[in-house]
């Protein structure tokens, strides 16, 4: 057992690079108008791969045996992702937006771009304030997704049943994503993410009231996809919106640190507190008000700020 732990401790480490920071990054780079739609299809490719990918290691793990099913989902970026990024991504470095500035000799990786210092990004409330609101809602995310089969499962759903009700956590991911994208361009982002992050709170509701409805337990699980799907789009756009591009990387970085961080212990904690009390129904709860108070922190965000004002208006 000891090597499975040490190997998921490495997975993350390893693949640092091919998370969320470094495709915000590029997308955040190439879109201005349509930011918060580009992001949001950008990263509704994780929705589409719960929605292609597991079902097809599933049945290689059938077929074929557990061990070939890893090895095969260690091919699929190879072969996929590798060559598309190496051949077909344009470059989106400093030359490539000014290039002009690109020999200007300041210290930061793109020192034409407007926005925040890291450390003063770091030192500031509204940081906390984006870091804290999200990771609560972060925390029941990945309650409800490691807890909601298990959940109906108690509730004498089947096991074929359950895991029918939760693929559609999948497609509402893309659609909560795409929606939410498509509205934040339009709309304040904060005013949005508090909609959008709560309806999952409805979905808690259900499932602690119905046990065997199958729509109801439905439109519960899509309502949890909806926050799923949305939670770190409006993480790294609120992190362009409220602090620039100047050191995006490291300021977003340094939120899906402190997301990571928090959540790292919650599937142990809600384990241990099921083995204590017996049921879901206290995990429920937990789930429930985080999806509340988490995004009714965003609303103390403000007003966007206006970074090309105050360079332009700096001594």
């Amino acid at each position: 057992i000891w090597s499975l732990y040490l190997l998921y401790v490495a997975l993350p480490l390893l693949g640092a690079g091919t998370q969320m920071v470094a495709w915000t990054q590029v997308t955040s780079l190439w879109f201005e108008k349509n930011r918060g739609l580009a992001l949001a299809i950008t990263l509704s490719g994780t929705g589409l791969s719960a929605f292609i990918v597991t079902p097809f290691i599933g049945f290689i793990a059938e077929r074929f045996g557990w061990q070939n099913a890893f090895l095969v989902l260690a091919l699929l970026p190879v072969i996929t992702a590798l060559p598309l990024s190496y051949f077909w991504l344009p470059d989106c470095g400093p030359e490539m937006l000014e290039p002009d500035r690109k020999n200007s000799g300041a210290t930061t990786a793109h020192p034409y771009l407007s926005g925040v210092d890291y450390r003063d990004a770091v030192r500031s409330s509204r940081f906390w304030i984006v870091s804290c609101g999200l990771t609560l809602v972060v925390i029941g995310i990945l309650g409800m997704i490691t807890n909601a089969v298990p959940l109906m499962r108690d509730n004498g759903v089947s096991a074929t049943t359950a895991a029918t009700i939760f693929g559609t956590v999948g497609i509402s991911l893309v659609v909560g994503r795409t929606a939410a994208g498509y509205l934040i361009d339009r709309l304040w982002a904060p005013g949005v993410a508090f909609v959008t992050l709560t309806l999952p709170a409805i979905g808690c509701f259900i499932f602690g009231i119905e046990h065997s409805n199958t729509t109801l337990l439905v439109i519960a699980a899509m309502l949890v996809g909806i926050g799923a799907g949305a939670e770190y789009d409006f993480a790294s756009f609120l992190v362009v919106r409220y602090f620039g591009l100047r050191d995006y990387p490291r300021i977003f970085g340094s939120f899906f640190a402190v997301t990571a961080a928090a959540t790292c212990l919650t599937p142990f904690l809600f384990g241990a507190l099921y083995d204590l009390t017996g049921s879901y129904q206290a995990m429920l709860w937990i789930c429930g008000v985080g999806f509340v108070v988490g995004p009714a922190l965003l609303l103390l965000l403000g007003r966007y700020p206006d970074f090309e004002r105050s360079a332009s208006t700096a001594p």
